[in-house]
Parts: C-alpha cells; sequence; structure tokens
C-alpha cells in the first residue's frame, strides 16, 4: 500500500497533469477530478442496468442467494437474461423476485427445490 506522501504526491502530479492541459490552476474541483481518476484506478463506471433490470451480483446482495446459484439459474434458463457486458450479467428483477417467492414459500422447510419453485410459478401463471 502506498504511503501518505507517495499517494499526495500522485494526487498532486495528475491534478497538475489536467491544469495544464485546460491551461488554468489547480483548483478544488480539478483535485476531486483527480481523485476520482486515481480512486477508480483507470476503470470506466459499470453501465447503468436496463430498465427492470438488477446485476447477479446486486440481486445475490439484496436477496441473500449466492451469486454461482443465480448464475446457474441463468445459465439453465431458469431467469432471463436482459444484458451481458464484459464484467456484468443483468437479470429482470421482477422475474427473479417472483423467482425467489416461490422458492423460498415452503413455510416448513423453508425452501424448496428450484424445480418445484418453477412449476409453482407456471401452474400460478396459468
Amino acid at each position: 500500500m502506498s504511503s501518505y506522501r507517495q499517494m499526495t504526491e500522485r494526487l498532486m502530479s495528475r491534478a497538475g497533469t489536467i491544469a495544464r492541459e485546460r491551461e488554468s490552476d489547480i483548483t478544488e474541483s480539478i483535485l476531486r477530478e483527480a481523485a476520482d481518476e486515481i480512486k477508480s484506478n483507470g476503470r470506466k463506471p459499470a453501465p447503468e442496468p436496463p430498465e427492470g433490470g438488477i446485476s447477479i451480483r446486486a440481486a445475490g446482495r439484496k436477496y441473500r442467494i449466492p451469486n454461482r446459484t443465480i448464475s446457474r439459474w441463468v445459465n439453465k434458463g431458469y431467469i432471463k437474461l436482459l444484458k451481458e457486458t464484459k464484467n456484468c450479467k443483468y437479470i429482470s428483477e421482477a422475474e427473479f423476485a417472483e423467482l425467489i417467492s416461490a422458492y423460498l414459500s415452503d413455510s416448513i422447510t423453508g425452501r424448496r427445490t428450484i424445480t418445484k419453485a418453477i412449476e409453482i410459478l407456471k401452474i400460478n401463471n396459468n
């Protein structure tokens, strides 16, 4: 990990470069921009999810289901994939929430198998 002095030098160096490109002095907004660039480590921010969509990672956190399980369900076709980027897959949140509701609907054991949840959804939708 970098020392405080190294991080400060890196920040001031980047802020100086930005200021020279704009032919201005180093301002607070330039310092913030430089800090954001350094913090992001050159990565682009994640794209916005499609309308009504949620990333597999966010769905796993929100509904407390392991990401690998959700990915497996997507691969088996239980959940429709809305969009796929290099590092992220997006699914329909409404469809996923409905599947999770059916999956967790057994009050005795607390869980059902996914195939039973799919059967419940098919019966309810017909």
